[in-house]
């Protein structure tokens, strides 16, 4: 697997994700003896996992590619895919597009253009922001997301300006706060 993301709930307890894009399998990992060793309790096959955050001990949310978003309420033992509840409903694409290649001489194969969350962080048990990015209905660009929620992740809404742009208009590879209102986002 190539490992992507990471995050520790405790000294002992820590999760980490990853993938195999030979296989088309990602894996969430488990350690409980700080790293030493790690158990994959989860394989999930056609999804492409880029992120891993716990609210608590017990709670905690695996996204990635296409809008994929695993949650779990029991410490990381079960995963369940569920979208991110209210206020953030995934635009996966059903039908492909056919674009033009740069050069524009031919038409290119179809294409795929999903949602991709590709971080997402809670600073407590209540307070977290996804981000990644969203297709545009423009060819294959993609704009910036930035979601947040004060309820543990029940309902989330999207930040915009207020002009309704899109707080960071280019696609967010990852982000870290350090209060519900201060952080930084890598786009």
């Amino acid at each position: 697997y190539d490992l992507v993301a990471v995050d520790f709930v405790s000294v002992a307890t820590g999760f980490m994700v990853g993938n195999d894009p030979d296989n088309n399998v990602s894996v969430i990992l488990r350690t409980v003896n700080g790293g030493a060793t790690w158990v994959a309790v989860l394989e999930i096959v056609g999804e492409s996992l880029l992120d891993v955050d716990f609210v608590d001990e017990e709670k905690g949310f695996a996204v990635g590619a296409e809008g994929v978003v695993y949650a779990t309420k029991d410490g990381g033992r079960t995963w369940s895919e569920e979208p991110l509840a209210t206020g953030w409903s995934v635009q996966r694409s059903v039908e492909p597009i056919t674009v033009r290649p740069k050069s524009g001489d031919t038409e290119g194969p179809p294409m795929l253009i999903s949602e991709s969350v590709a971080s997402i962080f809670f600073t407590d048990s209540r307070n977290g922001l996804a981000a990644g990015d969203v297709p545009t209905g423009d060819s294959v660009n993609v704009r910036g997301i930035l979601l947040s929620t004060a309820d543990g992740g029940k309902s989330w809404s999207e930040l915009k300006r207020p002009g309704g742009e899109p707080v960071i208009p280019e696609a967010i590879n990852d982000i870290y706060f350090v209060s519900p209102k201060e952080g930084w986002a890598v786009a």
